[in-house]
């Protein structure tokens, strides 16, 4: 799959939330830390609280690590009612 910057400049490639240009950042889908490349196919723009929640997991990891919260706070949420 190719992504080449090709999200908008103005919303979040994850989130899909508004980009502005204070929360405006580019993200390597496969982290540079992993092996990821440098090349335009590899990077997306990306809000700021997408981005530093992603860190340098790879997209199918943080996608799991979101399952897995998702998970716990309806759990959570099931014991209070």
């Amino acid at each position: 799959m190719q992504h080449k910057l090709i999200t908008s400049r103005t919303q979040c490639y994850y989130c899909k939330g508004v980009l502005t240009d204070e929360n405006r950042t580019k993200d390597h889908i496969w982290p540079k830390s992993k092996g990821g490349k440098l090349s335009r196919d590899n990077k997306v723009y990306a809000c700021r609280r997408c981005n530093k929640s992603k860190g340098n997991s790879t997209l199918e990891e943080w996608l799991e690590q979101l399952k897995v919260l998702e998970k716990k706070l309806r759990k959570i949420k099931s014991m209070g009612e």
